[in-house]
């Protein structure tokens, strides 16, 4: 087949599998995978291919929000200027049903806390721990140690994407977990959009309302930068690994998606190894996962699990699964 350029594993919109594309003297001449020619070719690698003039960024209603925006004129300001609202604070009806999330899941994840026996000044005989103690006395139970059963709270740590594409999402996960702090030994919170930023101290001191305004108003990072990971986990992994240990789940939020910067998924790695848990909350699904620059497939690979989380119904399902104890 005489062609001048060949372009491999291509995606068309609406095609579920890649497909090669011919071009001769300027226009498509083939489309069908497979066919074989001597041209010059390009690997598309599984990247959408889309026709001249066509605006290929894409925006996808990671938020969850669409349904909440009135649209009239049809405007690209108009546009932006509903979704930054819809973005800007919970609605009461939100409010309203997370404060049923709370109390449900409250009670839910008390009732699973797992206890563990500690040491203790005043409580039960421990058997073999006695024997173990007084093997220097032939076994003899001269010194009794006595053990007290304690609520084995786990540590919490969250690292969450503040970008606009995913702030409705992280609004939500933000104020889920502060929320049910008590049921954790420690919960800590790192916020970022290409720079991270511990926020727990603006969590703790603050009305939640309000530290959530500092956050996503850009007064504790740059929210208007381009999202790296990357640089993220990079940081984190240089100034806060200690944080991580056996007893520490960490919840990472985001869609995954660094602008081509790099990923640094050994940070990642480093982390999971540390941790007890590595979960991964994304509001994108697994569908949309290889459009655009997105790590998120690398990501996943080293996530102990991966929760599509959207609204506040599929937030409360991963909550639950993800912080009853095991």
């Amino acid at each position: 087949m005489a062609l001048d350029f060949v372009i491999r594993n291509a995606r068309l919109p609406r095609a579920l599998q890649p497909t090669d594309i011919g071009i001769e003297g300027g226009l498509i001449a083939v489309m069908e995978p497979g066919f074989v020619s001597d041209a010059p070719e390009h690997d598309a690698g599984g990247r959408l291919v889309c026709g001249g003039l066509i605006e290929s960024h894409i925006h996808l209603d990671k938020a969850g929000i669409i349904g909440r925006c009135s649209i009239c004129a049809g405007t690209l300001a108009e546009a932006v200027s509903e979704t930054a609202k819809a973005k800007a604070a919970f609605t009461e009806e939100e409010r309203h049903r997370m404060d049923l999330l709370l109390r449900r899941l409250g009670r839910e994840l008390r009732g699973a806390l797992s206890p563990r026996r500690v040491n203790a000044a005043h409580g039960r005989i421990h058997a073999s721990r006695t024997i173990r103690a007084n093997m220097r006395y032939g076994g003899l139970p001269f010194r009794p140690v006595l053990v007290a059963k304690r609520d084995d709270r786990p540590r919490l740590l969250l690292l969450v994407d503040v970008s606009l594409s995913v702030r409705n999402t992280a609004r939500f996960t933000i104020h889920l977990v502060h929320s049910l702090q008590s049921l954790f030994s420690q919960v800590r919170t790192f916020a970022f959009v290409s720079d991270l930023v511990e926020v727990t101290p603006y969590l703790e001191r603050c009305d939640l309302d309000e530290a959530l305004g500092m956050i996503f108003g850009g007064e504790v990072l740059d929210v208007d930068a381009n999202s790296d990971y990357g640089h993220a986990l990079a940081t984190f992994h240089a100034e806060h690994l200690s944080a991580v240990n056996r007893r520490t789940t960490v919840l990472v939020l985001g869609d995954g998606r660094g602008n081509g910067k790099p990923a640094h998924v050994w940070a990642l790695d480093d982390i999971r190894r540390r941790a007890r848990q590595l979960v991964w909350l994304t509001p994108e699904p697994e569908r949309y996962w290889h459009l655009g620059r997105s790590d998120l497939p690398a990501y996943a690979e080293l996530c102990d699990r991966v929760e599509l989380v959207r609204d506040l119904d599929q937030l409360e399902a991963a909550a639950g699964r993800v912080l009853r104890p095991s």
